[in-house]
C-alpha cells in the first residue's frame, strides 16, 4: 500500500481498517507522509472486534470518505481474504453505484487450505495475533461476487503472491481518463 501512494501524484488518500468492525484511521488528504505514517501504525489492533465485515467496511468508506465529495475519481481499493461476515454487501453495493465509486478488489490468501501471513515486524516470519499465528483463507467467489454487482469494479485474485499495487492501480485508473482536483 505504500509503495501504490508513493507512486501517485495529486491523489488524495484515506485509510479505513476492518475487521469485526471498522475504523477510519486516516480520512481523505494529499498529505502523503500522514497518510503513511497512519499506515504504519496500522496493524492487526487497529481494529477492536475479530472477523470480516466488508460491506460495513465499504459503507463507513462511502458514507464518511465520500459523503461531500463531488470532484475527482472516488475508487476504493479493498485487500481483503473475503469471508464477509455481516449483512451489510448489498447495502454498500447500493452505495458504490449510486455515488459512482469503482471499487477495485485485491483477492489475499489460499483458496484452498489457508496459509500464514507473512510478517515485516521483525519479530517472527508470520503474523500473530496473540500469540497465535494469523492464517488466512482467500474467499474468491464472495469478492468475485462483490465486483460482478458493481457498476465499475475489478478483482484481481492474488493469492499467495507479491504484488505491485501501486502498478495495478496505476494501469485500472488510467483507463477512467483524467480529472482535475478543484
Amino acid at each position: 500500500i505504500a509503495e501504490c501512494v508513493d507512486s501517485l501524484e495529486d491523489h488524495r488518500f484515506g485509510l479505513v481498517v476492518f475487521a469485526g468492525s471498522s475504523s477510519i484511521v486516516c480520512p481523505l488528504t494529499m498529505d502523503k507522509d500522514f497518510f503513511l505514517e497512519a499506515l504504519e501504525k496500522t496493524g492487526p489492533d487497529s481494529v477492536a472486534h475479530g472477523g470480516t465485515r466488508i460491506g460495513d467496511a465499504l459503507l463507513k468508506a462511502c458514507d464518511k470518505l465520500f459523503s461531500d465529495s463531488k470532484h475527482g475519481y472516488r475508487d476504493i481499493v479493498l485487500v481483503s481474504d473475503g469471508g464477509d461476515q455481516s449483512e451489510g454487501i448489498s447495502s454498500a453495493i447500493e452505495q458504490l453505484n449510486g455515488k459512482q465509486i469503482r471499487l477495485l478488489a485485491i483477492g489475499l490468501g489460499d483458496e484452498k487450505v489457508g496459509a500464514r501471513i507473512p510478517s515485516n515486524d521483525g519479530a517472527s516470519d508470520y503474523m500473530l495475533y496473540k500469540k497465535q499465528e494469523v492464517w488466512s483463507k482467500l474467499d474468491g467467489a464472495l469478492l468475485s461476487k462483490l465486483v460482478n454487482d458493481c457498476k465499475e469494479a475489478a478483482y484481481i485474485p492474488v493469492g499467495t503472491r507479491q504484488m505491485a499495487l501501486g502498478q495495478i492501480y496505476q494501469r485500472i485508473s488510467s483507463q477512467g481518463g483524467t480529472q482535475q482536483l478543484a
